[in-house]
């Protein structure tokens, strides 16, 4: 779930958020001067919006791929852009005016197809004069109509892709209104100037870093500096105000009533009733990716939603809410915010990550739903350590706490003379590892858990011994003719994992060094145990053994025994903390690198006369 947030989507050049660092240079590709952005807010209820950019070019890449146009996006229904100045300074202090056709206006790829949208722009600002050395001057305002947005709020995140020698951001309000205003990770506070019946909220920053693109970061407001304020009274009155729109009243047109009767009518069943209507909302509507910023946070009903195929994530999730409300089956709507954003005594609206809605079909229990792509289990790990707040009064909010997952399997498994494996497979699933939804969904989904040679290709069958959203117990059983990989008289066995565990996050190599938190999705467990009998003509050349690291960030186990001519291995991966800190990154490094070990997930056999 994705939003952009803030009154303005500014953007520079072709990536916002990098690393800095090109692969031809090892130094920043260019530095931010200086960053200046000012929120004000006019005695007659409108807003301003100014932004102020001094950026020095430092390579050929900057120019050539990075920063050579900047983009803003207003709707000019409700804003209007002035451009204040937009120059270069070159290397030898040459002044160059951007010239008239370095604006132009586009619809922005967002609103692409989307009618509720399309009269929404992007102003295109082309740099000219570019070369090393160069310096962009850009300083534009938007200026936004009373009335379009409940008070005067954003967040912004302190980070940006290239460092910056000098960033203020100012907040301008009458002296009659309140700010309230929270940074986190950073110990600063504003300095206040009280002026002309106005006060002055100035924060000041100096030496900023650049944002690092390295994988499985954290969310970014849960480790970099990010600053947070509102005009309004507290959240629940902004919040309040918010949920007021027509389309928290959960209506349904003929239409919709009648689709949802032929759902209701070919399936009895009310959890598999909610997974077929949320199915219908994920696949058959399209999803517009709009900030919501850019709408003035308001959302159309379910029926304006069904009747245009499409709408925002907001939008989808009340269309969702709706139909299953129409279906007779309990269902709340609630936000996302992460907890160290959800402030009661702080009405920020850009503050919202996304929707989930809470369905409770039948005896199943609380299912909660996805209204813009399809899950096969709650969707626990992406809520992890995330503020539900209901649209509906009457529901109470919670935390999402983090969450677990588990596999226990047991394989059984024969090689015979034509190094063809055949065998069974006995697992038990739990947490965030139990694909509950899919297999309600799909029986047949239960085929395509497994890597290696225990892929769908592989299963003759199988059985869903037990399946609930708790514990789910599957037995398979497997042939396969394709196995093994051969080299001459080798032959490699790559043992089997299942897709939806630590493989699917496709943690495949970790650099030596890291400079930000590390985030994994969930915490797991995982054991597999391989009983393997092999053919007098098969010799392994894997060495028996056993092998162990334990730390702080878990454990990882793995042993190797031969009985006569029965192979026994076991595989065990602990990880019990989701959030690696740079000073334990090394110790859960050395966890991965162990479990990743092609010497010790493969086996190698040698064929003897």
């Amino acid at each position: 779930m994705r939003w952009f947030v803030g009154i303005v989507v500014f953007t520079v050049g072709v990536v916002l958020f990098g690393s800095g660092l090109s692969a031809q240079e090892s130094g920043p590709d260019a530095e931010f001067i200086k960053l200046f952005k000012e929120y004000r807010l006019n005695e007659d209820g409108s807003q301003e919006t100014r932004v102020i950019k001094e950026l020095r070019i430092l390579t050929h890449f900057a120019f050539h791929s990075l920063y050579g146009e900047t983009f803003v996006v207003y709707n000019p229904r409700y804003q209007k852009l002035t451009i204040h100045e937009a120059y270069t300074v070159m290397a030898d202090s040459k002044k160059v005016m951007a010239p008239s056709n370095a604006f132009n206006e586009v619809l922005p790829r967002f609103a692409s197809n989307f009618a509720g949208a399309g009269h929404l722009r992007e102003m295109v600002i082309t740099h000219t004069g570019l070369e090393v050395g160069t310096v962009i001057h850009l300083d534009y305002t938007i200026t936004t109509a009373p009335g379009f947005y409940p008070a005067l709020m954003a967040k912004e995140v302190l980070s940006t892709s290239a460092p910056v020698d000098s960033q203020i951001i100012e907040v301008n309000i009458p002296a009659s209104a309140e700010l309230h205003h929270k940074m986190l990770h950073l110990r600063t506070g504003p300095d206040i100037f009280q002026e002309n019946g106005r006060t002055r909220y100035v924060w000041s920053f100096s030496n900023l870093p650049a944002r690092r693109a390295e994988p499985f970061q954290p969310q970014d407001v849960a480790y970099l500096p990010t600053l947070m304020f509102s005009t309004g009274r507290d959240f629940g009155e902004i919040f309040s105000g918010w949920t007021s729109q027509e389309a928290f009243q959960w209506n349904t047109s003929g239409d919709m009533k009648e689709r949802v009767s032929q759902i209701t009518s070919q399936q009895a069943d009310p959890l598999k009733q909610a997974l077929d209507i949320r199915k219908l909302v994920a696949d058959e509507f399209n999803l517009f990716d709009v900030p919501p910023e850019m709408l003035g946070y308001r959302v159309r009903t379910a029926e304006e939603t069904w009747s245009g195929n499409g709408g925002t994530e907001a939008e989808k999730s009340v269309l969702l809410c709706s139909l299953l409300k129409e279906a007779g089956i309990k269902a709340g709507l609630f936000v996302v915010i992460p907890e160290d954003l959800m402030d009661p005594t702080l009405g920020c609206l850009p503050a919202v990550k996304g929707f989930v809605v809470e369905a409770f079909p039948g005896d199943a229990g609380a299912v909660m739903l996805s209204a813009v792509r399809p899950d096969d289990q709650n969707l626990l790990a992406d809520l992890a350590d995330h503020a539900l707040i209901p649209v509906d009064p009457a529901d109470k909010s919670r935390t999402a706490l983090p969450t677990t997952g588990s596999a226990d399997a047991v394989f059984t498994l024969k090689i015979d003379a034509a190094a063809g494996i055949t065998g069974t497979v006995s697992a038990g699933l739990r947490g965030i590892m139990n694909p509950f939804v899919g297999l309600v969904k799909d029986n047949t989904y239960a085929k395509n858990l497994w890597t290696s040679f225990v892929s769908a290709g592989s299963v003759r069958s199988f059985e869903i011994i037990s399946s609930d959203p708790e514990p789910s117990s599957l037995e398979w059983q497997i042939a396969s003719n394709s196995a093994f990989k051969q080299q001459d008289d080798y032959l490699f066995l790559e043992l089997p994992a299942l897709k939806n565990g630590f493989n699917g996050w496709q943690m495949n190599y970790l650099s030596a060094s890291r400079t930000t938190p590390l985030s994994i999705p969930y915490s797991l467990e995982e054991s597999y145990s391989f009983s393997l009998e092999i053919p007098d003509h098969l010799e392994m050349i894997t060495m028996p053994g056993r092998s162990a690291i334990s730390n702080q960030a878990g454990s990882v186990t793995t042993e190797v025994v031969v009985k006569k001519r029965t192979v026994i291995i076991s595989r065990k991966l602990r990880l019990n903390v989701r959030e690696i800190t740079l000073q334990h990154y090394d110790e859960f490094r050395s966890l991965i690198n162990e479990w990743n070990d092609m010497n010790i997930r493969r086996l190698i056999f040698r064929t003897i006369q």
